[in-house]
């Protein structure tokens, strides 16, 4: 079985058009001057940052776990209006932050299966473990129900990458 390929920067075009897609259904017009956050800076998060940048959005937060993505990302886009965060392996704190946009990047970045019982530690990590693929690289259902109550943003943006 073959797999199609899609570059990246494609694959952000088409996630912003979907953005404003949703924006405009709620009556918010485009994304020109809103206030977005990106949770993840790596190759899918940083073609949406520079297709989210080009669409002028008015505040673009972003942040990662990797100090070396980050740092690749205020290199590649160092005059751009962009705030760039390093988050530890746990802290979903990005996930809270007031914006019109959150746009949660990664494999299975967004996941709503069900929870395991017991405490909200175990029951994350048991969440992890059962929705991570083979082949996943991120760490992955960022958006879940512990996670989820806690989002401000009045758009949830999330796309899947399949990417190895």
């Amino acid at each position: 079985m073959s797999r199609a390929y899609v570059p990246r920067g494609m694959c952000a075009f088409e996630w912003c058009s979907a953005i404003e897609g949703a924006l405009a259904h709620l009556g918010m017009g485009t994304l020109d001057g809103k206030e977005v956050v990106v949770q993840g800076v790596g190759t899918v998060g940083l073609a949406l940052i520079r297709q989210l940048l080009a669409r002028r959005v008015g505040r673009l937060v972003a942040a990662d776990t990797n100090r070396d993505a980050l740092d690749h990302a205020a290199r590649l886009l160092e005059d751009q209006p962009l705030e760039l965060r390093l988050a530890g392996p746990d802290d979903m704190s990005i996930l809270a932050e007031r914006c019109d946009v959150l746009a949660p990047t990664g494999p299975l970045a967004c996941v709503g299966c069900g929870m395991a019982r017991g405490s909200d530690a175990d029951a994350l990590s048991s969440f992890r473990l059962r929705c991570r693929g083979p082949r996943t690289t991120a760490v992955g259902a960022v958006l879940n129900p512990i996670t989820i109550p806690t989002v401000k943003a009045k758009v949830r943006a999330c796309a899947v990458s399949l990417a190895r």
